[in-house]
């Protein structure tokens, strides 16, 4: 399975992986064939883009594994760094979901780089007591894995599935010498971190405020601690005072806020003076004034659009405009027309993302209301987005140098153009032909096609010039 010489490696990658779509909705077989192509594709290119491949082949890879895991265990060894260690991981936790240990523990010890914790996680939580000695060897080489890197980046500090994940599962299973001098080890780990950075940790059942990372990561293995140590807990809060309050409301510590450990971990810097700038303060008002407005549209939607029109800053206008447009669909088409148009007008001196976002939302809201023609000129100018970011992305002197999968100009044409289906499948194919990039032009078409059967549009990854990350979607047609 190939696709036109001029599209790149990476292109090719990214077209394939999104092809495997559609064609899982008519014939597996073609989409497993897609995938080991995308996969040999990503290989092939030699571009790097800040993660970017690494990012896909993972994307490419988890989605293979069901399918095809003899091909994946082969292929695994042709990726590099982080890929490789996420495809290991995943290989692990396939088959701990298999219950065929020996093998997962075989492909454990392929990992490079840092000890992959989810795989372990996954790993010590299925395995039977019967393996219990395994599961001692597993948690060791994670130790020894997280003693032989820095974490002094507090936010990178913080995974869904890190090492004191691991603690905190499998600590009942281990010898307790084992638990103490991981614990130990996190613990000196904590005091490297910048610990003017207060922590928030929230959850279902609450949440709770820490002054430092250090505190924190106290507070998350406490528990234990009080099982295995309870001297050296009461030793700690006598140098943690603060934590005792935090400790009485949640006496489990995290697994208090919730015993899954679906938690939401969040970072504010006391260095940076810990308040906001005025200008936040007031994008923030205006911000809570807007979602006002917005909540107001669903009992009168005239009322609310005429208090978006008072709103000074464009940006949140648009943002409390699209939101009356949508509320007022169904019961006043009327003010969603209109609200639809003054969107559209708000847009003019927007950044351009911000321009295609909200004018996304105007042919939306015309198309569901029936008013097609306005639809399209809407759709039009979305195009002509397009083609300035185009211009931008390509600018020879400062040219976007994420894989064009990723250009905003890409992901602008996407979305007007599945627009653009919901009206005419011509009108879309005509649009698609007009894109003068190859390689767009087949990413565009690709995603025409996964439309039309069926498959559900998707956040979309765009990289801007600067390097920053930003997401675009079309909205859903429902």
């Amino acid at each position: 399975m190939s696709l036109a010489k001029s599209v790149s490696p990476e292109g090719q990658a990214f077209a394939l992986w999104a092809m495997s779509n559609g064609y899982m909705k008519v014939d597996p077989k073609k989409a497993t064939r897609a995938l080991h192509a995308a996969l040999s594709a990503s290989v092939q290119s030699r571009v790097e883009d800040g993660g970017t491949r690494a990012w896909l082949q993972t994307q490419i890879f988890e989605k293979l594994l069901p399918l095809d895991p003899a091909y994946c265990e082969t292929s695994a060894a042709k990726l590099e760094g982080t890929a490789q260690n996420s495809a290991i991981s995943a290989l692990v936790i396939h088959y701990s979901g298999k219950k065929q240990f020996s093998h997962a523990l075989t492909l454990l010890t392929q990992a490079r780089g840092e000890f992959p914790y989810p795989a372990g996680i996954r790993l010590l939580q299925s395995l039977p007591p019967t393996m219990n000695e395994q599961g001692q060897a597993v948690f060791s080489q994670a130790l020894a894995s997280y003693s032989q890197h820095e974490h002094s980046d507090a936010a990178d500090n913080v995974a869904v599935d890190d090492f004191p994940k691991m603690v905190l599962i499998a600590w009942k299973r281990l010898h307790p010498d084992l638990v103490m001098q991981a614990i130990d080890e996190v613990l000196s780990q904590a005091k490297h971190v910048d610990n003017s950075m207060h922590v928030t940790v929230g959850a279902k059942n609450g949440a709770a405020s820490f002054t430092s990372f250090y505190q924190y990561r106290v507070f998350e293995l406490a528990p234990v601690l009080n099982k295995l140590a309870p001297n050296r807990v009461e030793s700690l809060l006598q140098e943690n005072a603060d934590l005792k309050d935090s400790l009485r409301r949640f006496p489990n510590g995290v697994q208090s806020l919730d015993p899954k450990l679906q938690l939401d971990v969040t970072f504010r810097s006391a260095s940076a003076g810990g308040g906001s700038t005025a200008s936040d303060r007031y994008r923030m008002e205006l911000g809570a004034r807007a979602d006002e407005i917005i909540g107001l549209a669903n009992k009168d939607p005239d009322k609310a659009l005429e208090a978006a029109r008072s709103l000074p800053d464009l940006g949140m206008r648009a943002y409390a405009q699209q939101g009356i447009a949508r509320s007022a669909i169904k019961t006043h088409p009327a003010t969603a027309r209109t609200a639809a148009e003054e969107l559209e007008k708000s847009t003019d001196t927007l950044p351009l993302l911000d321009q295609a976002r909200f004018l996304a939302v105007a042919a939306d809201v015309d198309i569901k209301i029936g008013e097609t023609d306005s639809a399209l000129k809407v759709i039009n100018r979305g195009f002509d987005t397009a083609k300035k970011f185009y211009q931008q992305d390509g600018d020879n002197e400062n040219p976007n140098a994420a894989w064009k999968a990723y250009w905003p100009s890409t992901a602008v044409w996407r979305v007007f153009t599945l627009l653009a289906a919901r009206i005419s499948i011509d009108k879309a194919l005509e649009s698609v032909q007009q894109i003068d990039d190859p390689e767009i032009r087949v990413l565009d078409s690709v995603s025409l096609a996964n439309d039309l059967l069926g498959v559900a549009p998707t956040s979309m990854m765009v990289r801007l010039r600067n390097g920053s990350t930003n997401y675009l979607q079309a909205p859903p047609s429902t």
